[in-house]
């Protein structure tokens, strides 16, 4: 993931690079920016589920996105989100394809911490 931010750092801070690409910097880019794509459709995709889930516009607290290893073109998305009777956890299964499809959706009170 620190690739991905530095790829998004350097596009953020200059756009073209001064000098032409080396071969490693190349491979960097074609090697992440099919990965970050991915990755933010997966999360795009997750949001749409607790959308219709919980009803109405929601705010996720904290959200990660990561695939799944040894899984070709799967992706976890699990965070945590304000519901309306208090913080909820979650978490999407996903597999990306022509469509993404939804393998497994979890939705469960945050536990509170004792008084």
């Amino acid at each position: 993931m620190k690739r991905g931010i530095w790829l998004a750092a350097c596009l953020a801070a200059g756009g073209a690079l001064a000098s032409p690409p080396s071969h490693v910097q190349a491979d960097l880019v074609a090697e992440t920016t099919p990965d970050l794509v991915a990755a933010e459709q997966a999360r795009l995709t997750c949001l749409q589920f607790l959308h219709v889930r919980l009803g109405g516009k929601i705010a996720p607290i904290s959200m990660e996105t990561r695939p799944v290893p040894h899984r070709e073109q799967q992706w976890l998305v699990d965070g945590n989100v304000k519901g309306p009777e208090g913080p909820l956890l979650f978490a999407c299964h996903l597999q990306q394809g022509a469509r993404w499809e939804l393998l497994n959706f979890s939705l469960w009170a945050a536990p509170t911490p004792p008084a």
